[in-house]
């Protein structure tokens, strides 16, 4: 169904088209498409979050989603372990690779925070553009190695 407005995701008139898309079907939370790659069990968990307002929840699917996007990539040999930066270098790695602003870098760098947070137990107060943030970085993997 999605297909009809990424024709050619390179033209701004699709990214427009597919951005007003998406917002509608997320009502007006996301800015990025869901359902592709190869995350079949994370979508439907992630309409699940936005059918409840589940920011937090959302936050830990689409970090699955980002993670598994960086390790079928080829620079997923540059990911630290797990316990030793894991998280903070997968932030590098997309920002670094999508060649992301500043700006974009700390977004996505905040909400790994915050979902390392929540991922721990603690509270947040996460927004629906951390959401965002992370499904935007993954999206941008996913597009590139494409």
């Amino acid at each position: 169904m999605f297909s009809i407005f990424q024709s050619n995701p390179r033209t701004t008139v699709s990214k427009i088209v597919s951005q007003i898309f998406c917002r509608i079907v997320t009502n007006n939370r996301l800015t990025v498409p869901i359902g592709w790659g190869e995350h079949h069990d994370a979508w439907p968990k992630l309409n699940e979050a936005l059918r409840n307002d589940m920011p937090d929840y959302a936050l830990i699917i689409s970090w699955g989603i980002l993670e598994k996007e960086v390790l079928s990539s080829k620079e997923s040999r540059l990911l630290k372990k797990i316990g030793s930066g894991r998280n903070e270098s997968i932030c590098d790695i997309v920002s670094k690779r999508m060649n992301y602003s500043p700006s974009k870098k700390r977004m996505l760098i905040e909400s790994m925070k915050l979902r390392n947070n929540i991922a721990h137990g603690g509270t947040s107060g996460t927004d629906w553009k951390n959401v965002d943030a992370i499904l935007t970085a993954a999206y941008d993997s996913h597009i590139s190695l494409a």
